[in-house]
């Protein structure tokens, strides 16, 4: 293998992993190995090469390309991206578990399944002995399925060997935890977690000794309250709150790093009153000692020809929200078309507004009611009031 300098120098270290796997894509074995050797980019990129995506149109092209590498013709896809809609349940679902078998014998690392459409008759995929697996996303196992139909995944393990030793990445959407110990016990070495709401437990405890990111999207339909986060490492989190009723309170316990990134993302439907701020307020506060953004999407339906409505929704959330002191918000605000004449207004008083250290408006980008502030927009109503008044 070449040497850094060399790689220098002979320029085949800069290509991007996507490309190095398409030249890949049309050398021989033979040259492939030879490839490999060009720099330690192309080392690495030999490595989770090829990559196999499959969308289930044509299942017996599938089939050979499977049985190419399960006998050892060309090597194992690093990658496997399976796609699925249900047709013959049956028959897709016999397909679906030899396709699995032959890619964790192998030794598959990252495994995506998305599963669409219906699939009434499948009542279980459960994943076992699967040591070499790094990442795992599991997609649209919720709103796919008939809702006369329950889906459970079960990812267990036999008592004989430790479970999923040298996964690190786990992605869970549509989908429900039974257990708070679940991924302490099961992923020693989680790195990055994506999880939608525990059962049943309105007060949630997730304890992980390796766990650096953390994205936590709790629903109406199971509600959390307070979330505390066990991890000493964990250095980013990430909160998305689609139009729901609670916004938890998240306390972080036993941290190594002085500081984390906390990124708070709320979708909102219908006008937001003060109690809706209130709550905002309690949950930022409990972000403490993070480095909060804070992104806001409402979606409003103002009567912009009414003045005292649009100025008493505005002022009512500038004075709820600016207890909350965010380091960066960016407020998203749906309207209908009429709006464009209040955005314009908007934009030219924060854009002539004076700035103060760490106050004020550094950065304004309004398009159909986008704007971009810091936190501390003290003069967040004023400005409201000064556009009701150019109108």
């Amino acid at each position: 293998m070449v040497s850094a300098t060399e790689e220098e120098t002979t320029g085949f270290g800069w290509f991007p992993e996507e490309i190095i796997h398409q030249i890949l894509s049309f050398l021989s074995e033979d040259g492939k190995k030879k490839a490999r050797d060009l720099s330690k980019e192309w080392f690495d990129a030999f490595r989770t090469y090829p990559k196999l995506s499959f969308n289930g149109i044509n299942q017996q092209d599938f089939n050979n390309t499977l049985a190419r590498h399960n006998f050892g013709r060309v090597s194992f896809p690093y990658r496997l991206e399976i796609t699925m809609e249900f047709k013959n349940n049956d028959e897709d679902a016999a397909n679906m578990d030899k396709w699995l078998k032959i890619a964790l014998e192998n030794g598959v690392r990252e495994l995506k399944m998305n599963l669409s459409s219906f699939c009434d008759d499948l009542s279980e995929v459960k994943l076992i002995n699967v040591p070499r697996l790094r990442e795992l996303h599991i997609y649209h196992l919720k709103h796919s399925i008939h809702r006369d139909y329950d889906l459970k995944v079960e990812i267990d393990a036999p008592n004989s060997f430790q479970p999923y030793i040298n996964l690190q990445r786990l992605t869970l959407e549509g989908t429900t935890i039974v257990t708070e110990r679940f991924f302490m016990v099961k992923f020693p070495h989680l790195r990055s977690l994506v999880i939608p709401s525990f059962k049943d437990f309105a007060r949630e405890n997730l304890t992980s000794n390796s766990l650096e990111k953390l994205e936590f999207k709790p629903s109406n339909d199971l509600p959390v309250q307070k979330l505390e986060v066990d991890s000493p490492n964990l250095f980013s989190f990430h909160l998305c709150l689609l139009y729901v009723d609670i916004f938890p309170k998240v306390s972080f316990m036993s941290l190594v790093q002085p500081h984390i990134k906390s990124e708070v993302s709320l979708w909102y439907a219908s006008d937001m009153d003060n109690c809706c701020f209130l709550m905002m307020e309690e949950m930022l506060s409990s972000l403490v000692p993070s480095r909060i953004s804070l992104h806001i999407d409402i979606e409003s339906d103002f009567d912009l020809d009414e003045s005292e409505s649009l100025e008493e929704s505005f002022t009512g959330f500038a004075a709820s929200f600016l207890v909350c002191y965010p380091e960066i918000v960016t407020l998203r605000i749906v309207m209908n078309e009429r709006a464009s004449r209040v955005v314009g207004c908007l934009q030219r008083k924060l854009e002539d507004a004076e700035s103060g250290p760490g106050e004020g408006i550094q950065g304004v980008s309004c398009s159909q009611g986008w704007e971009k502030m810091p936190g501390k927009a003290a003069r967040l109503d004023e400005f409201i009031k000064c556009c009701m008044q150019g109108m």
